[in-house]
């Protein structure tokens, strides 16, 4: 069977790239995460309902979710980020405070997360997906100077 399905992609090379790309995320109603693949299959990520602003980067392969600190209060905050790859999480970043805003910088290679105390300024920092290590740090106010990756995440 595994052979039989080997030489079916190995005849359409289009469905080995498409095997893993997806054109869009959603929450269902029950907040659990779904990726929509490119061939229009839905495959759903999550099963607990703790999450919200989900994200696909460019890439098409890397998606980003916020999981929901209290799961029952309709508040949506959070401090952590999961970010998936071929239906798995591949890296789990825990914010210094709240995260605020979050979005994929670099073509889904990296991600930069705006986060701080609920009434108080922010910091934001910039992650390499593949190690996990922080790669830039910037601080409130966002001015002009701030660093662009800074200033795609203000609304």
């Amino acid at each position: 069977m595994t052979v039989l399905v080997l030489l079916a992609l190995l005849g359409r090379p289009d469905a080995l790239r498409a095997a893993g790309t997806y054109e869009r995320v959603y929450l269902d109603p029950r907040r659990n995460l779904h990726a929509v693949s490119t061939s229009g299959q839905d495959v759903t990520l999550t099963s607990w309902g703790r999450y919200f602003d989900p994200k696909l980067s460019t890439d098409g392969k890397t998606i980003g979710v916020l999981v929901r600190i209290h799961p029952r209060e309709d508040a949506e905050l959070a401090h952590e980020l999961l970010i998936y790859r071929d239906r798995r999480v591949v890296r789990r970043i825990q914010a210094d405070g709240w995260v605020r805003a979050w979005g994929f910088w670099n073509g889904g290679q990296q991600v930069a997360i705006y986060s701080g105390g609920l009434h108080f300024a922010g910091i934001y920092v910039l992650y390499d997906l593949s190690t996990g290590d922080v790669r830039g740090m910037s601080q409130d106010p966002v001015s002009d100077a701030s660093p662009a990756w800074v200033r795609a995440l203000v609304p």
